[in-house]
C-alpha cells in the first residue's frame, strides 16, 4: 500500500507539471489527448493536493488531511481526481491510524475503477483487513469473500472471514469457512495454526455439535498434543464408555497412563485396583510405580494405603509371572482361544510383546468369544513391539462403535502424533 501511494504522489506531480506545460506539447493524436484529459488533475484540485503532499512531507498530517479534504469538496471532479484525492487521504489516514476513515477513502478510490485489475484485487484484501481492524465484521466478510473469489487458497483472508462470521454469531458460515482453512492447509501440507483449531472447536461447541468438537480436539491433539487437550478428549471418551465393563475402564486408564494423562493419585490407585480385579497384577504394579515416579503415590494421608496396595501388587505379580509359561502351555492345549488371549494380555503387561503377539494370534486362530477384545489385545501387542502399521491394521478390524473400537481409536490417534 505504501509503495502504491508513493507512486500515486509521483504520478500526481508529473500530471501537474504536464498541466503547467500544456498537454498539447506532450501528447499527439486525439486518443492520447483524450487519455491525458482523463488522467489529469485540474489546477483547482491540484493546488490543495500539492499542499497536502508538502505538509505530509513535513509530518504535518492534520493539516495535510485538511488540504486533501479541501480538494475533495470541489464539485464536478473527474473520476481520476476523485481517485487521486482518496488515494492520498487513505494514505494519510493510515499513517495517522485513523483506520475507519482510511477504509472509507480507499473504498471510494476503488469505486472509481481507476486501479489496475491486480491493484484492485490487492485493495479488496486490504479493505477486508482494515474493516476487521475496526470491527466492522459485515464489511470484512463482504470484501473477504470478494477477494477469495480470485484467491481461493488465501488462508489469512479465510481466517478473518471465519472470525468475522463467528463474532456475528453466524456459526454455520463460520464453521464452513474455518473447516475450509484447515482442509486447505492440510492439502498444502502447511502448518495448521493452533488458534484456527481452537476457533473451530468453539464454533462447533456453540452449535452443540459434539462430533465436530471431538474432530477439532483430535486435530488439536494431532498437531498440538498438549495435556489439556488430551484431558478434554478423554472426558468425552469416558462419557462414551460409561456403563461399560471393568475391562473397558481399565483400558482407558491404561491409555491415560501411556499418554501422560493421569491427573492424581486416585487415577493410579483406580488402575491398580481394577487390574488386580482382572487378575493382571503386572498392570497394577506398573501403575503404582509410575505414580510413585510422578510424586503422587506414597505421599500424603493415603501413603499407608498406597504402600499396602503396592506390596499386594508386587507379591501377586511375582507369583503370576513365574506361572506364565506353564499356564500358557495349558491354554495352548485348550480347544478355544480365550485363555490364549488372556495369557497374551498378561505377557503384554510385563512388556514381553513377542510372546503376547504369539499367544493372542493363536487364540484368534482357534476362535474366541469376544473377537473385538482379542483384536484390541493383538493391536496393543503389535504396538508394544513397535509395529504401528500392523497394530493399526488389527485395530481397524474391530467392530465400529464398540467400546473396544473407542479404545483402539485412542491408540491410533496417539500413533498419528
Amino acid at each position: 500500500m505504501k509503495k502504491r501511494n508513493i507512486c500515486s504522489v509521483i504520478a500526481l506531480s508529473l500530471v501537474l507539471a504536464a498541466g503547467a506545460a500544456g498537454t498539447s506539447t506532450l501528447l499527439v493524436g486525439a486518443d492520447r489527448v483524450e487519455a491525458a484529459q482523463r488522467n489529469s488533475v485540474s489546477p483547482k484540485v491540484g493546488r490543495p493536493l500539492q499542499a497536502a503532499q508538502k505538509l505530509a512531507g513535513e509530518s504535518k498530517f492534520k493539516e495535510a488531511i485538511a488540504k486533501a479534504k479541501e480538494a475533495d469538496e470541489i464539485e464536478k471532479k473527474s473520476q481520476y481526481e476523485t481517485y487521486m484525492i482518496n488515494e492520498i487521504l487513505g494514505s494519510l489516514y493510515l499513517q495517522t491510524r485513523q483506520y475507519s476513515n482510511a477504509a472509507g477513502a480507499l473504498e471510494k478510490s476503488l469505486g472509481t475503477e481507476q486501479l489496475s485489475s491486480e491493484d484492485a484485487t490487492a485493495r479488496v484484501k486490504l479493505l477486508s483487513q482494515i474493516y476487521y481492524q475496526v470491527k466492522n465484521y459485515r464489511k470484512t466478510v463482504q470484501y473477504g469473500l470478494q477477494y477469495l473469489d480470485s484467491s481461493a487458497n488465501d488462508t489469512d483472508t479465510m481466517v478473518i472471514v471465519g472470525q468475522s462470521y463467528y463474532l456475528q454469531k453466524q456459526y454455520k458460515n463460520a464453521g464452513n469457512m474455518m473447516r475450509k482453512v484447515v482442509n486447505t492447509s492440510k492439502r498444502s501440507r502447511k502448518k495448521i495454526n493452533e488458534t484456527w483449531l481452537q476457533l473451530l472447536m468453539s464454533i462447533e461447541y456453540e452449535q452443540n455439535n459434539e462430533p465436530g468438537v471431538r474432530a477439532s480436539l483430535e486435530d488439536l491433539i494431532r498437531y498440538y498434543p498438549k495435556d489439556r487437550y488430551w484431558r478434554d478428549y478423554l472426558k468425552m471418551v469416558e462419557k462414551d464408555l460409561r456403563g461399560g465393563t471393568t475391562k473397558n475402564a481399565l483400558d482407558l486408564l491404561r491409555f491415560r497412563l501411556s499418554s501422560g494423562a493421569m491427573q492424581n493419585a486416585k487415577d493410579y490407585t483406580d488402575m491398580a485396583e481394577l487390574a488386580l480385579q482382572e487378575g493382571l497384577p503386572g498392570d497394577a504394579q506398573r501403575a503404582l510405580e509410575k505414580g510413585k515416579v510422578a510424586g503422587v503415590i506414597g505421599k500424603g494421608p493415603q501413603a499407608g494405603r498406597h504402600e499396602r496396595l503396592m506390596n499386594m501388587a508386587t507379591e501377586q505379580a511375582g507369583t503370576d509371572k513365574a506361572s506364565l509359561v506353564d499356564g500358557e502351555s495349558e491354554a495352548a492345549a485348550m480347544p478355544t482361544g480365550d485363555a490364549d488371549v488372556s495369557f497374551g494380555e498378561a505377557y503384554w503387561t510385563y512388556g514381553d510383546y513377542t510372546a503376547a503377539v504369539a499367544a493372542v494370534q493363536r487364540g484368534i486362530g482357534k476362535g474366541v468369544e469376544n473377537m473385538d477384545d482379542a483384536q484390541l489385545r493383538l493391536g496393543l501387542a503389535f504396538l508394544g513391539a513397535g509395529d504401528k502399521t500392523q497394530a493399526t491394521a488389527e485395530f481397524k478390524k474391530i467392530t465400529e462403535g464398540s467400546p473396544e473400537s473407542t479404545i483402539a481409536d485412542l491408540w491410533i490417534l496417539k500413533g498419528s502424533i
